[in-house]
């Protein structure tokens, strides 16, 4: 049976969940779908111009694993490298922010090779999207809020100087679209992606302790 833990964080908290246990059997294969669009037909039925075709590849890797009481789970793992054979030790954890009801794999690791492997794509994007970190109040407020502010006032100073009916127009947009662009830059650049580096970093490392914790409480071990 997989272990349940929740962790605590500043947003909320998050589940996890984590299966250890033996592999007793996997197999991968790929998978490959085809689409085609465009293309025209004249009125008499001849091609005129052939369609574009597109293909896409999808790489499947299925495992079971047996867990110490005797309950075998499958792992079905997309477009994911996580390299594993029948007889290794291994677990895998997915989860996602408490209230949701499905997650995706977030780490595996082999026992027999020591490797621990990650399962998803973007960290940052993922913790952003499952709403386990945000962006700061002050850095919506000077990214948001500023450039609007100081859009609204030249609108102020365009009523002051007798402004033309296309200034009122062109220029707050001109002003809140420079702000705008500044204040994002700045503050990603400045503050947000050396903060968010950081979060991710931390909250990845109590994922990775939580898991390391199941596997020894399941004696689970190479």
């Amino acid at each position: 049976m997989a272990e349940s833990i929740d962790i605590n964080l500043n947003n909320g908290t998050m589940w996890l969940r984590v299966s250890c246990g033996e592999v007793v059997s996997q197999q991968k294969w790929s998978e490959t779908s085809v689409s085609s669009y465009g293309g025209s037909v004249s009125a008499d039925g001849r091609q005129i111009s052939a369609p574009s075709v597109s293909s896409v590849v999808s790489q499947n890797h299925e495992f079971w694993v047996r867990e110490p009481d005797g309950q075998e789970r499958v792992i079905k793992l997309l477009n994911r490298s996580f390299q594993v054979r029948e007889g290794h030790k291994i677990w895998i954890a997915w989860g996602n922010k408490k209230g949701e009801a499905t997650g995706p794999f977030l780490l595996g690791h082999n026992l027999a090779t020591g490797e621990t492997a990650e399962l998803v794509d973007n960290w940052t994007t993922w913790m952003y999207g499952a709403e386990l970190i945000k962006k700061p109040l002050l850095y919506r407020f000077f990214t948001k809020l500023v450039p609007a502010f100081l859009g609204a006032s030249s609108v102020y100073v365009l009523m002051i100087g007798g402004g033309s009916g296309a200034d009122f127009i062109f220029l707050p947009l001109a002003v809140w679209g420079i702000f705008w662009c500044l204040a994002n830059f700045i503050g990603y650049y400045g503050f947000l992606r050396r903060r968010d580096e950081s979060l991710v970093k931390s909250i990845k490392k109590r994922i990775l302790d939580a898991c390391i914790e199941a596997a020894n409480k399941a004696n689970v071990t190479s």
